[in-house]
């Protein structure tokens, strides 16, 4: 049964709107580098989830501190990212089973962007989260180990690698 949400009634509903709207769109634009272009409504459905989430606990938009709500939004889309490579996996066992062979790899884009994006949704989710914590929203190895659940060192190695993965993958020299 699904859980309600009660909220107090604002004291100046306008002034909370504003502040809603503002935490809604600092983390839209987080959300829309963690999925990637073309993808949109996962990432509205991923700040909309994070806001759920902030709102179940009872928090209001002036107490919440963007960081709190970006590793709210980066946890829940490496919870999302690791179903997903479940569920992906298991259907690539099942198509191999069925016809004795992987499905080849798609063509590479031209276009040196479009290159650079698809490397970049090839990393695993957490060098992903790690290379968009850093790249885009500019933060330092602490932030991003808090955000991520873990230490600046594993921060700084998933860094390393997701570098070294896209280096490889872009053909360019170390």
């Amino acid at each position: 049964m699904p859980q309600s949400i009660t909220m107090p009634s604002p004291a100046d509903p306008r002034r909370e709107s504003i502040a809603w709207s503002g935490l809604h769109e600092r983390l839209l634009r987080c959300a829309r580098s963690l999925v990637g272009r073309g993808r949109a409504d996962l990432a509205e459905e991923l700040v909309q989830e994070t806001l759920l989430r902030l709102l179940s606990r009872g928090e209001h938009p002036a107490s919440v501190p963007y960081a709190y709500a970006r590793t709210t939004l980066v946890r829940l889309w490496l919870d999302e990212q690791r179903g997903a490579a479940r569920r992906l996996r298991r259907a690539a066992r099942w198509a191999v089973s069925r016809v004795g062979h992987a499905a080849p790899d798609p063509a590479g884009a031209d276009e040196r962007r479009d290159a650079v994006r698809i490397a970049v949704e090839g990393l695993t989710p957490a060098q992903r989260a790690a290379v968009t914590l850093r790249i885009v929203e500019e933060l330092s190895y602490t932030d991003i180990a808090h955000a991520m659940g873990c230490t600046p060192d594993v921060v700084r190695a998933t860094l390393h690698r997701a570098r070294t993965r896209l280096r490889d993958r872009l053909g360019e020299p170390s």
